[in-house]
């Protein structure tokens, strides 16, 4: 196997060199003539490898053609139940999913569990009791709109008569135009202010305030923050608001007009329907729900699986200290059987139950959800399932470490031995030489791999935008299929930020497992062991090594033997934590190194403990990186574009033991192959889904065997849509290619990806090649980012969405450096 795969990098390395050598001869007479004989000789196959590469490209549009033709009549929920019952999981019937097999019942109305006495709301239309303006006169209410000239020192205020519990407040939302400024913040304070209060005012302390990310421009966007996280700043419970603030932009003589400006209610989420389906979060976890007004009853026909059936769901309420009963019973051959009940009054924390049905088992029953409490509560049912034991057990744990690239594994050739645990497991599976991350930051490339879809497709670029809810993830499929599905994340751009939430059974992002190793930890574990041997989706986004690079003791001694050595550079806090005085060059390598080597310790320890257990044989376990990290090559850190391969080139490691031990697979591939690859394996049917990846399963049968493969990588987060959609910014992969072509970068770069890992010589530094090569990459990758758009369209309709905010998710992000 190891001569083949010699073999095969050897035709590879070839391929390269002729379609280097075609595309000079293409331009005309400026090389050398020696060079054109000698590619004028070259063996018949020339043309046929460039014509291949043209195929895979145009095959690739054709098929996001394909795929674009089909999002205009894609449902969600059509796809879902196309996917029919898994093999695996065996028989399982989600409650939640199926709200229209429920008969519901109620003795009363619903409250108006969306209103709040006291609520506030600016709309601007001359009537408003509260008025929001200029404190320095530079506002005008015209045509429904407060119309503002922002000058230095210039900001809104509301009142007097303001008066606004805070705990009444669920959301802020407010929706404005900027011209130029890029944010905007709102203030608030328990005291009656007249003013903005300066630093040594002696109510500074009283006033509570949270910057918003905005998006500039001449359209007008709707900003929704997380009051639960914002209002608690300065406010204690029980507190009213009585004085609100605005800044509206950041830019001095910006042109701001501000449509409205709401404080909504915590239960206007679930005041337009008596029941249906939300998310949650009770005590820093997130979770589906079936939501309630009481009094409510649910009533379900369904079949009890055969084998250890067991009902279970979690509780929880909107409204802490109004109690609400929750109760289930069974109706079966007329006779009806209470089999849960329990009142539940605290609203910081979920309650699980779990039924056991087996006296039932294989009987046509009618399943009964009730709830009786105050009025305007809100009941909530998280996750209700009803299971039987899985036809075959089937696991799968994916581990996704943040900004670690491949270059810097052991496992990939690293000269410090950073990897040895990933080493011992990945004797025992697959190995992908260079696997291409689809984006060069997370919040674009997560819901791009999560999808398989590239980043284009998902309409996820910027720190202000999340996936919209009608695209289907990886967890909703699985969670669909009967899989139980939990992420522990310790990056919020892989979380609910990023609308990565969807189809998550259970979601932290906080809490316990926020940092460090602790999320191969306790808790992780626990959590696997209440599955009890039901199968499950586990993922794992580890934050390190993310910037700074700050290893503790003792994986931190290649830097202590090393901490001096090179040219001091200058103090950056996104690489360098405070202790470090004087980084240099290869000290932040050394401490990069270092947080690998302690990532790799604490994987090795969580993966024997899964062996421990029983569980390691039947769990496909997957080792891999979000995106790369530029460590001063290039002139460059961190991992912003351009996207060469120290921040697109990321590990890919599938172990299970279906797949053939110690195979490592030389051909390009891409993240967006890994969720088609989990699905075949989960036995999961595609053909229903719109994917962009394809089943890695193959390639990995074929070995030697196979051809090279094309992969893209987009550098998204340049892209404002609207704004400069004809630019392109990308890469092309193919075989040992690699085509850069960065808005970043004055050319067009091409590289030979094995013969300079490193990409420090260009590989057709001749501008000749690189016009060449110009005329057919750039129109592929130019063609490909418009189709890719087209498909988001046709997927979500185009339209505005709402910006999300959460204070508390915004200071995450601040401390890794990714907002100001």
């Amino acid at each position: 196997m190891l001569a083949a795969a010699i073999e095969l990098r050897k035709r590879r390395k070839t391929s390269v060199a002729l379609l280097l050598a075609l595309l000079i001869l293409g331009c005309g007479d400026s090389s050398p003539p020696g060079d054109a004989d000698a590619a004028l000789q070259a063996p018949v196959g020339v043309d046929a490898d460039w014509g291949a590469l043209e195929l895979a490209a145009q095959a690739k549009l054709e098929a996001t053609r394909e795929l674009t033709a089909r999002a205009r009549g894609f449902d969600e929920r059509e796809a879902l139940a196309a996917l029919g019952t898994n093999p695996k999981t065996g028989e399982t019937f989600r409650l939640d999913a199926h709200l229209d097999r429920a008969r519901a019942s109620s003795r009363a109305p619903p409250e108006p569990a969306g209103t709040c006495t006291g609520c506030l709301a600016f709309e601007f239309e001359g009537d408003d009791p509260v008025r929001l303006a200029s404190a320095q006169g530079r506002s005008v209410e015209k045509d429904g709109r407060l119309e503002v000239r922002f000058h230095k020192g210039d900001y809104l205020i509301g009142g007097p008569g303001v008066e606004l519990p805070r705990h009444a407040v669920g959301a802020i939302e407010v929706r404005l135009r900027l011209k130029r400024g890029n944010q905007f913040e709102i203030a608030w304070s328990r005291r009656r202010l007249r003013e903005w209060p300066s630093r040594d005012h002696p109510h500074t302390r009283t006033v509570g305030r949270v910057t918003v990310d905005a998006v500039p421009g001449a359209e007008f966007h709707t900003y929704r923050i997380d009051a639960r996280t914002a209002l608690w700043r300065r406010l204690r419970f029980g507190d009213s608001i009585r004085t609100v603030l605005v800044r509206p932009s950041n830019r001095r003589r910006d042109r701001v007009e501000i449509d409205y400006l709401r404080f909504l209610p915590r239960g206007e989420p679930y005041a337009d329907r008596r029941f249906g389906t939300a998310y949650e979060t009770q005590g820093r976890e997130m979770r589906p729900v079936l939501f309630a007004h009481p009094p409510l009853r649910l009533d379900y026909r369904v079949t009890i699986p055969e084998r250890d059936p067991i009902l279970s769901f979690g509780l929880g309420i909107l409204n802490a200290g109004v109690p609400v009963d929750f109760r289930v019973s069974l109706i079966a051959a007329g006779e009806a059987t209470e089999i849960f009940r329990r009142q539940v009054d605290a609203g910081d924390r979920w309650l699980d139950a779990r039924v056991d049905l087996s006296q039932w088992a294989g009987q046509a029953v009618e399943l009964r959800l009730e709830v009786e409490g105050g009025p305007g509560q809100v009941a909530f049912w998280s996750s209700p399932l009803l299971a039987g034991a899985p036809a075959e057990p089937f696991n799968i744990v994916v581990i996704l470490e943040d900004a670690l690239r491949a270059q810097s594994l052991s496992l990939y050739g690293h000269r410090r031995e950073t990897s040895p645990e990933r080493e011992r497991f990945a004797r025992r599976g697959v190995v992908f030489e260079y696997a291409i991350a689809q984006a060069t930051k997370t919040r674009p490339s997560c819901p791009s791999f999560m999808t398989s879809l590239y980043p284009t497709a998902t309409g996820v670029w910027q720190f202000t935008e999340r996936l919209d809810d009608r695209f289907l993830t990886l967890a909703e499929i699985l969670r669909q299929q009967g899989y139980w599905t939990g992420s522990f994340v310790q990056n919020s751009n892989a979380g609910p930020a990023a609308g990565l939430h969807q189809g998550y059974d259970q979601l932290f992002g906080r809490g316990p497992v926020a940092a460090g190793t602790a999320l191969f930890g306790e808790t992780t574990l626990q959590w696997i062991a209440d599955r009890d041997g039901r199968n499950f989706f586990l993922y794992l986004h580890a934050i390190d090594p993310h910037g700074p690079y700050e290893p503790d003791p003792p994986f931190d001694h290649w830097y202590r033997e090393g901490a001096g050595s090179g040219e001091p550079l200058a103090v950056d806090r996104r690489h360098d934590p405070e202790w470090v005085e004087r980084p240099t060059r290869d000290g932040r390598r050394r401490r990069y190194d270092g947080e690998i080597l302690r990532n790799d310790a604490a994987i090795g320890v969580f993966l024997d403990e899964l062996e421990a257990r029983g569980l390691l044989e039947h769990t496909l376990v997957v080792l891999l990186a979000d995106h790369g990290e530029h460590l001063g090559e290039h002139g460059l850190w961190e991992h912003r574009p351009p996207g060469y391969l120290q921040v697109t080139r990321v590990p890919l490691v599938l172990i299970h033991p279906a797949l053939p031990a110690g195979r490592r697979v030389a051909q390009v591939v891409e993240l967006v192959d890994v969720m088609p690859t989990l699905l075949e394996l989960a036995g999961v049917p595609t053909d229903p889904l719109l994917l962009q990846g394809e089943s890695l399963l193959p390639l990995v049968d074929a070995g030697a065997a196979a051809g090279p493969q094309l992969a893209l990588s987009e550098e998204a987060v340049l892209y404002r849509r609207g704004r400069n959609d004809d630019e392109v910014s990308a890469s092309l992969f193919y075989g040992d290619l690699h085509a850069l072509h960065s808005s970043e970068r004055p050319a067009l770069e091409l590289y030979d990806i094995v013969a300079d890992p490193g990409e420090e010589r260009p590989a057709a530094a001749h501008a000749a090649a690189t016009g060449r090569a110009a005329e057919v990459v750039v129109p592929f990758l130019a063609a490909m980012k418009a189709e890719t758009m087209g498909l988001w369209r046709a997927i979500t309709g185009g339209g505005e969405a709402v910006i999300q905010t959460d204070p508390e998710v915004r200071e995450q992000l601040r401390a890794l450096g990714y907002v100001e």
